[in-house]
């Protein structure tokens, strides 16, 4: 099964198709982005990547996926990703706050502290 063909029918397992879904034809675009992630294509053209690219991306996936699980966790949990504050000091409050709120909601799989 192709990536394309997967991400399609695991959101419509999950019932996650809008009525914007519904309308696109997914058939030509799960064919253009089959084919960049077989070719292993970059996403701003049809360039092969270089070498070099290749093995930065590899290098840099190993600390990304952390932090990229860390921000969606907390957008999924918390609804992090947009503010109506326009202080940078009360952004960075917030932000530290949630750091907070995502810590204590993963301590007790991390063993520091009793499940509520």
């Amino acid at each position: 099964m192709s990536f394309a063909a997967y991400d399609v029918e695991r959101r419509t397992r999950k019932g996650s198709f809008s009525q914007v879904d519904t309308i696109i034809d997914w058939k030509s675009i799960s064919a253009i982005i089959d084919k960049h992630h077989q070719k292993g294509l970059s996403a701003s053209d049809e360039k092969s990547l270089s070498k070099w690219e290749k093995v930065f991306n590899k290098w840099i996936s190993k600390t990304h996926w952390v932090v990229e699980r860390t921000f969606g966790s907390q957008k999924r949990w918390f609804g992090v990703g947009q503010t109506r504050l326009k202080d940078l000091d009360k952004v960075h409050t917030q932000h530290i706050l949630e750091a907070i709120a995502y810590n204590l909601k993963r301590s007790p799989k991390m063993g520091i502290l009793p499940a509520f």
